[in-house]
Order: C-alpha cells, then sequence, then structure tokens
C-alpha cells in the first residue's frame, strides 16, 4: 500500500533532499532496500546505525505534508514520534506496538494521525516493518466487519491485528463483561454513508458516533429529519464485550510478543508506543481511569477532550501528571500525553 506517498509523489514539493532521492525508488517497487540501495539509509554502513532520520522528518513532517495539527504535534518537540520510533527500532531494537481504541473502519482519509502512520511505517525497510504491531479496537459489530476487509487490503503496511471489543475505565473492573452499546444500522455504509434503503448519501462519518450513551446520535437527529427520516429507524441497540484500558494494552503487548519475528524479545522490556483513543464522550473517562499500577502505560496516548468540561479536563490533566505524563493540547479536540523519562534515582 502507498497511500501517503502516492498523494506526495504528485506534487511539487522541493525539500533538501529531493524526490528521486527518497519517495520515487520506494513508490515504484516493493522490494526490500539494503544499506546501498535505500535512500533512508546511509550507504556502506549499519542499518541499525544509519537510518536517515533527518531524510525521514523531511518527507513525514514537513509543513507541506501536514495537514492537520493532530500530526504536526506529534512531529515536534518532545512528541517526535518519528525520532522516537527509529531510536526505540535501532537503539533500543524494541517492538513497536500501537493500539486504536474507537477505530471505526480503519485507514480513513479524516484520520490524520493514522494517515501519518503509515506514511511513516511506509518509508522505512521492511524489516523495521516487521517490527511495528498495530491494533485496531472496534466494538460496533457493522463498523467492525468493515474494519476486518480493509485490514486485509492493507496487510503489507506492518503486522496488524483487530479486537472486536469495547475498551473502559480501569476503574470499572479488569473483567471482561457486557454492556449495552449504541450504534448506526449497517445500510448506512460506514466509509461512504451511502444509505441502501433510503438511497441518500450522510456524511461519511455518520457511523463513527457510535457509544455506550444515546447522546452523540441524538446530536445528528435534525440530520435525519432534514432528509426526511427517522432516526431511531436507524439506532441499533447491542450488547458488546468490554475490556478495561490496561487489561487492552496487556493483550496488545502479549500478541506482539506472539507474532514479533524477534524471538528472543523480553516482555519486561517492552512498553506500549502509541494508543489513540476515540470513543466519542468517553475517552477522558478512560484516560482518568488509568491505573498507576499499570505496566502497560503507552509513551504517547492522543485523545480527544472536545467532550470535556474545563474542570474535568483539570482532572484528567492532573491524574495523568501524577503518574508520568506531560500533557500537551493539540487543539480544542485533541491532547497528547507523553510519559515522562524516568531519572535514574527513581528507578
Amino acid at each position: 500500500m502507498r497511500i501517503i506517498l502516492d498523494s506526495i509523489a504528485n506534487t511539487s514539493y522541493n525539500y533538501y533532499y529531493t524526490l528521486e532521492e527518497i519517495i520515487a525508488p520506494m513508490v515504484a517497487s516493493k522490494q526490500t532496500f539494503t544499506a546501498d540501495t535505500d535512500p533512508i539509509i546511509s550507504s556502506n554502513k549499519s542499518i541499525d546505525a544509519n537510518i536517515n532520520t533527518t531524510a525521514l522528518h523531511h518527507i513525514i513532517c514537513n509543513d507541506k505534508a501536514i495537514q492537520f495539527k493532530e500530526w504536526k504535534a506529534l512531529c515536534d518537540g518532545d512528541t517526535n514520534i518519528v525520532q522516537e520510533a527509529v531510536d526505540m527500532l535501532t537503539k533500543d531494537h524494541a517492538e513497536i506496538t500501537i493500539t486504536q481504541i474507537g477505530a471505526h473502519v480503519g485507514f480513513e482519509p479524516n484520520d490524520p494521525i493514522s494517515s501519518g502512520l503509515v506514511s511513516l511505517m511506509d518509508n522505512l525497510p521492511s524489516t523495521y516493518r516487521d517490527r511495528f504491531h498495530w491494533t485496531f479496537v472496534e466494538p460496533s459489530p457493522p463498523n467492525y466487519a468493515r474494519l476486518v476487509d480493509n485490514l486485509k487490503k492493507y496487510e503489507d503496511v506492518c503486522d496488524m491485528s483487530s479486537m472486536n471489543v469495547a475498551v473502559v475505565s480501569d476503574e470499572i473492573g479488569t473483567t471482561s463483561k457486557d454492556m449495552v452499546f449504541y450504534s448506526i444500522r449497517d445500510t448506512i455504509d460506514p466509509e461512504t454513508g451511502f444509505d441502501s434503503i433510503s438511497n441518500q448519501t450522510f456524511p461519511h462519518w455518520i457511523s463513527q458516533v457510535s457509544s455506550f450513551s444515546m447522546d452523540p446520535i441524538y446530536f445528528h437527529k435534525k440530520r435525519f429529519e432534514r432528509m426526511g427520516l427517522d432516526m431511531y429507524d436507524y439506532v441499533v441497540k447491542t450488547n458488546v464485550t468490554t475490556k478495561s484500558f490496561s487489561s487492552i494494552m496487556a493483550d496488545v503487548m502479549d500478541r506482539s510478543i506472539m507474532n514479533s519475528k524477534k524471538k528472543t524479545i523480553e516482555s519486561s522490556k517492552q512498553q506500549p508506543f502509541l494508543a489513540l483513543i476515540d470513543t466519542e464522550g468517553f475517552d477522558c473517562d478512560i484516560v482518568l481511569g488509568i491505573s498507576p499500577d499499570s505496566k502497560y502505560l503507552p509513551k504517547f496516548i492522543v485523545f480527544e477532550v472536545k467532550s470535556c468540561l474545563n474542570q474535568y479536563m483539570s482532572h484528567v490533566r492532573k491524574h495523568l501528571e501524577r503518574i508520568g505524563y506531560n500533557v500537551a493540547r493539540v487543539n480544542h479536540e485533541n491532547a497528547v500525553a507523553i510519559l515522562l523519562k524516568k531519572k535514574e534515582s527513581d528507578i
């Protein structure tokens, strides 16, 4: 798959590294590059020691390629995930896990962070892509069915897996149980928004408003009315299996170890790299409930804050800071938490 590179290769961007040097060879072929042929790797030297992070950054994080603040925030300063990922791969020889909670159908053009991650992986040799483990978590049955199909289409991106569960706060408990969940009827295509019953087209994001609460769906009631439709005809009430945030992180790490081609991997030395949370109003509940005793705190957590009241967000920030995170506000919709490195005296 070459989602991001195809779009970049058809533009006239000018970087310090030319397109011919960096992009074209990788778009034209899916071959495995070596240190002698890969423009992202310094030639005739160890691949681990000489990934050209400057070239990667010009491709993935330059101002012309960035369309969304969410991805830009993960390219700068303490949140430079490109540098962090490469350091983990080359210096720590680690596996990198990405957990997307509320994944919808995956690989959507309006998902800036997922698109940026694909671009990062697309610019790495296959030996490194094999060490990325991306888990997509989606509770809505119709959305999950399409997600599974999409993972098959894009299976060459990295090692990918899916989980058909809903994520809840650690405070609810680690035992899996069923809860009522509201989603949009499967007559509406989750990618195009086309409704096969009314032959009308909704915004493509309409099926993303699935939630434990009816509120996100009810918010769009007038849209249904303007189309001459009854919103309640399109609401599906189901029971879904739930798992706590820390339980999900533990499962993700177990899967990454099991799927790793590096059989000598030590689970005790592995840490979740990135958790993306988009649960239609429950993000702050999940984050506020993260157990301080969790063995699997992600290096980065990106979550929605638009549904959090300012006072509630203050509690979320204080909780994250207590368990070792620095919290940066990306915009009025999202925040990113970065796990600070412990001092040697604290270890």
